[in-house]
């Protein structure tokens, strides 16, 4: 059956926070020396409160030391949470919709994940199924990075998931992740209403997995505009994908996904020694794009384990760029975990993930 998922704001989309956090915001600078106005204050609806202070403190040359304005605009912010929030008409509605739809509630926000996980629970809002803040990210909204994070923790595709934001900053950045989003500034009646029409969208069927045949070499390599070779590392040169018998046997497979008559992807999984390490199983996997954001990877690479297991081979890793979020959310899905990272030439960030339950994982995902 098809995940699917809400990623919702917090502030002014699933609770009436924004009358308190416009006090916090006008009390501070009072407290130091500035001018609030409403203007201001809309256009800071979505950064995190690092990015806020920074701003504020920039536009209107307050004095004290970034720290310890941060440190009080927080504590005000925290007040507000703790005293002023309440749920928004059909904010209970919404959830009890969702959880009778089947549909799992993420909640996205700029705020710190533990006030929000608090809030929830004093207004009585809930259960949800993770509560997502922006630690650690490059930026906050309205850059897509927590969205982006959601969903991959949401453990589905774009396709299947739903937004639902009040700000121009949350609209912005819930539309830069790929995600249909609903303009929820008036009535949270509109979520309700494409909730339930995300629902009654059909399951997608999962994908089988049958032995690459010559006949698919070229579409396969077509995908990724990748070379007519598989490197091998204990042969001395490169076997080509026609000279691996039967087809892609021995030190290779490649099964291609189809769904009914169309073929959607493959999976490529190579036996590879690296100087006097034990043999491991690298695996690889490939979406078309006319098929990518319906779900399909994940249930790819168990079938490709499956296959894998029956071989006897070793362990199983893959290798993941660090900004290839649905792939790392497709890797978790299928029982995989981090282990380790590398920079590559090019200054991106690979990350070496291993399926088993011996996994231990020494690199923060």
């Amino acid at each position: 059956m098809t995940r699917r998922a809400l990623l919702i704001d917090f502030d002014g989309t699933l609770v009436d926070s924004l009358p308190a956090l416009a006090v916090a915001y006008a009390s501070f600078l009072e407290a130091h020396g500035g001018a609030p106005s409403g203007e201001e204050f809309d256009a800071l609806n979505g950064p995190a409160l690092p990015e806020i202070v920074a701003t504020l403190k920039a536009a209107h040359g307050l004095a004290p030391p970034l720290e310890a304005l941060l440190r009080d605009y927080r504590a005000r912010v925290a007040i507000a949470y703790e005293e002023a929030v309440s749920p928004r008409d059909g904010a209970h509605d919404l959830l009890r919709e969702a959880h009778a739809l089947g549909v799992d509630v993420h909640v996205v926000s700029a705020a710190p994940a533990p006030w929000v996980r608090r809030a929830l629970e004093r207004a009585g809002l809930g259960p949800v199924a993770a509560v997502h803040d922006t630690t650690g990210l490059v930026a906050s909204k309205p850059h897509p990075a927590v969205y982006r994070r959601a969903l991959a923790h949401a453990g589905c595709e774009a396709s299947a998931a739903l937004a639902a934001e009040d700000a121009p900053n949350g609209l912005a950045a819930a539309q830069r992740a790929g995600l249909r989003v609903i303009d929820a500034a008036m009535s949270l009646v509109p979520v309700v209403e494409a909730l339930r029409e995300l629902a009654r969208a059909p399951d997608v069927s999962a994908p089988y997995l049958r032995p690459a045949r010559i006949e698919d070499l070229a579409w396969v390599l077509s995908l990724r505009n990748l070379p007519e070779s598989v490197a091998v590392s204990n042969r001395r040169r490169p076997l080509t994908l026609d000279e691996l018998p039967d087809p892609f046997a021995e030190f290779a497979r490649v099964w291609v996904a189809q769904r009914g008559d169309q073929r959607v992807g493959y999976v490529m999984a190579t036996l590879e020694q690296v100087d006097d390490a034990p043999l491991r199983v690298l695996i690889g996997l490939v979406v078309a794009p006319e098929s990518r954001g319906q779900g399909l990877a994940a249930p790819c690479i168990e079938a490709a384990c499956r296959h894998i297991d029956a071989l006897g081979w070793g362990p199983i890793e893959a290798q993941v760029f660090t900004d290839n979020l649905a792939s790392e959310a497709a890797f978790t899905r299928a029982g995989f975990a981090p282990v380790m990272r590398a920079l590559q030439p090019d200054g991106r960030m690979r990350r070496t993930w291993r399926r088993g339950p011996q996994v231990v994982s020494s690199d923060a995902p």
